[in-house]
C-alpha cells in the first residue's frame, strides 16, 4: 500500500489490479472520494446531503437525523439536548443507545439486552464492562460490579503519551498494543509475543485490512472508539464517521478548531490527529512510544560518508521473527 494525503493506492497481488482511493478537497474544504470531486453533493455550512451509496438529513441544530441507503435501509440518529448522540435505530429497528456523564464522557452504552459501561482516568478509559441493560436503573458502579455484572468482561487499558493505548489487561490475559507514528494502534501481542490482532486504517480511518477479531482493539485515530454497532467513532465530544470521512455533527467550537469544515477532520490525515473531536492538532512520538515502535517494526538510518555514494545510504535494522511469525527480540 503506497499512501499520501491525496490518494491511497491498493495492490491486488493476484489480479495484479490497483485501486485508488481519493481524499480531495474543494475550495471550502469539502471532501470527495475521487479527483474530479463529483461523487458527492454538499449543502449549506458543508452538510454532506448524498454520496453514491446514500442521502442524509439534518436537524436545525446541524445533526445527523438520517441516512437513507440506496437499497432503502434507513438509519435514524436523536440526540440530547447539549448535542450529545443518545440513540442510534438501525435499519432493522433495533436500537443503540448511549449515557454519559457531567463532563461529557461517555459511561454507557447498550445494545441487544447488553450495557456496556465505561469508567475513565480523565479523558481516557480505564475499565470497561459488560452487564445487563438496565436501561430503567442507575449506572452500576465498578465497585459493585461483582453483584449484578460478569467480571470475566472487565477490560483494563494502559495508556501511555495522552491518547495511545499501549496495554490491554483481561482475566485471560495481558496484551501489548503496538501504534504507529500517529498514534493509531496497528498491532497487539500476547504475553508470549504471538501477534493476536492487527489493523491497518485507510486515508478516511477505515479498517481496510485486519487480521483477529475486529474489535479486539476498539482505538482507531486518537481518540476514537470503534462502535461497531453502529459503524461510527466515538470521539469524545462528537461521532466521527469513517466511511464518508466526516462527523455527524458540528464542531462544538466552530471553525476555530482549525478543521476544514464544521464537519471535517483534519485536512491531513498522514499529519494531525482531534483526540477530543473539537480541534486538530499534531503529535509528537514520545520515549514510551516508540520503544515499543521500534521493537516490532525495527528501525531504518540514512548514511553518509567515506565509501558511500553521494547520495547516500541506507541501513535497516529488522527484527526477526519465529517461523510463526512471532517476534524474537533480535534483529538483523
Amino acid at each position: 500500500m503506497v499512501t499520501t494525503n491525496l490518494v491511497t493506492v491498493w495492490a491486488n497481488q493476484d489480479s495484479r489490479q490497483f485501486d485508488f482511493l481519493y481524499r480531495s478537497v474543494d475550495d471550502v474544504g469539502n471532501l470527495y472520494e475521487t479527483k474530479d470531486k463529483k461523487d458527492r453533493v454538499y449543502g449549506a455550512g458543508s452538510r454532506l446531503l448524498e454520496t453514491k451509496d446514500a442521502k442524509f438529513s439534518y436537524d436545525e441544530e446541524g445533526n445527523l437525523v438520517e441516512k437513507v441507503e440506496h437499497n432503502g435501509d434507513t438509519w435514524k440518529y436523536e440526540y440530547y439536548g447539549n448535542g450529545m448522540m443518545s440513540k442510534v435505530i438501525k435499519p432493522d429497528n433495533t436500537e443503540v443507545t448511549f449515557k454519559y456523564d457531567a463532563l461529557g464522557r461517555r459511561i454507557e452504552k447498550c445494545s441487544e439486552g447488553k450495557a456496556t459501561h465505561f469508567v475513565w482516568d480523565g479523558n481516557t478509559i480505564l475499565h470497561e464492562y459488560l452487564s445487563q441493560d438496565n436501561s430503567d436503573t442507575l449506572e452500576n458502579s465498578v465497585e459493585n460490579a461483582s453483584q449484578t455484572d460478569d467480571l470475566d468482561s472487565l477490560v483494563t487499558w494502559v495508556f501511555n503519551d495522552g491518547f495511545v493505548p499501549s496495554a490491554k489487561i483481561t482475566n485471560k490475559g495481558n496484551y501489548s498494543i503496538i501504534s504507529d507514528y500517529l498514534g493509531t494502534p496497528v498491532e497487539a501481542y500476547d504475553e508470549q509475543g504471538h501477534k493476536v490482532w492487527s489493523a491497518e486504517l485507510n486515508v478516511y480511518g477505515r479498517v481496510k485490512e485486519f487480521t483477529g477479531e475486529k474489535d479486539f482493539i476498539p482505538f482507531r485515530y486518537q481518540g476514537q472508539y470503534e462502535d461497531i454497532e453502529i459503524g461510527l467513532y466515538y470521539n469524545r465530544f462528537r461521532y466521527y464517521d469513517p466511511e464518508q470521512g466526516n462527523y455527524t455533527q458540528v464542531d462544538p467550537i466552530g471553525l476555530a478548531g482549525g478543521n476544514p469544515t464544521l464537519y471535517g477532520y483534519v485536512r491531513d490525515t498522514n499529519s494531525w490527529i482531534d483526540p477530543f473531536g473539537l480541534a486538530k492538532s499534531g503529535y509528537k512520538v514520545g520515549a514510551n512510544s516508540a520503544q515499543p515502535d521500534v521493537i516490532a517494526r525495527g528501525v531504518h538510518f540514512n548514511v553518509n560518508g567515506p565509501g558511500i555514494p553521494k547520495k547516500g545510504g541506507h541501513l535497516t535494522l529488522s527484527p526477526l521473527k519465529d517461523e510463526k511469525g512471532n517476534l524474537t527480540g533480535n534483529f538483523e
